[in-house]
């Protein structure tokens, strides 16, 4: 007989799996969580764990495919190779395992989350949260098929930064991780440095502003996210003078935070 666990029980199994580095299983705890019949959401811990959760799993499907193309790119440079063909299978698993956590996280957020979402800062959060796992869908994909992701990622964070910019603080980390992959998000799908340079700068410029006025309980985040739009705005600046093509520099870009998500090079 399988054992029936309690909501607060998952989450007490997702601490404990979080505290033993034991992501995959953290992930699973709280998908069973976000799987509850609850009308009124996450609560703002659930809320934390739930994203966390799934990033720190994608991100490493995300370097376990740089490093598989990577390996690929070597072996496609040689006259011939005996083990290109098995370097693109596994590559082709860790996007099919890439693909299948982000629709998991989709699905929960798009179907349940976001129409339970009551504040502005939430509906800011899961209106991201759309943008950012389409745009790592976009990232793997070809064709139509990625035109299609690239325009639902761009819908969702047009909505979230409208709905940012009109309600939230200068200084919110959940506006400021918008500002940061919003403008990544410019940068790397739609080519664009320009205007990845113009949204980070006005996140970063009107948060300035209001330094002196950031809450206290999130002054960290704020701050950590500043540097990280500084960082990007400072490379994309020195990349569009130095280089035509400065796509393939990396990226800070929000993934863990207090608002929900952190920071990692990307």
């Amino acid at each position: 007989m399988a054992t029936l666990y309690t909501r607060s029980d998952l989450v007490f199994l997702a601490k404990v799996a979080e505290a033993a580095n034991r992501f995959e299983d953290m992930l699973e705890f709280m998908d069973k969580v976000a799987s509850l019949d609850h009308e009124e959401g996450l609560t703002f811990e659930e809320r934390k764990m739930f994203s966390n959760a799934f990033k720190i799993v994608i991100t490493q499907l995300r370097n376990n495919w740089r490093a598989a193309n990577s390996l690929e790119a070597r072996e496609l440079a040689k006259e011939s190779s005996t083990v290109l063909s098995l370097i693109q299978r596994h590559k082709a698993t860790i996007v099919h395992e890439l693909e299948d956590y982000c629709r998991r996280i989709l699905e929960h957020v798009e179907r349940k989350f976001l129409p339970a979402a009551t504040t502005s800062e939430s509906k800011v959060f899961y209106h991201k949260t759309s943008g950012d796992y389409h745009r790592y869908l976009a990232a793997h994909a070809t064709g139509e098929k990625r035109r299609t992701l690239v325009q639902k990622s761009f819908e969702s964070y047009e909505v979230a930064w409208q709905l940012a910019d009109s309600q939230l603080t200068s200084t919110d980390p959940t506006r400021l991780g918008l500002g940061l992959n919003f403008s990544v998000f410019f940068y790397e799908l739609l080519d664009s440095p320009d205007r990845a340079c113009h949204l980070a700068k006005h996140a970063f410029d009107t948060a300035l502003e209001r330094l002196d006025d950031i809450p206290e309980d999130s002054a960290t985040d704020s701050i950590r996210l500043l540097h990280l739009l500084k960082d990007n705005l400072t490379l994309w600046m020195e990349d569009s003078e130095a280089a035509p093509h400065p796509c393939q520099k990396e990226h800070q870009e929000q993934t863990d935070s207090e608002s929900g998500e952190g920071t990692v090079v990307m």
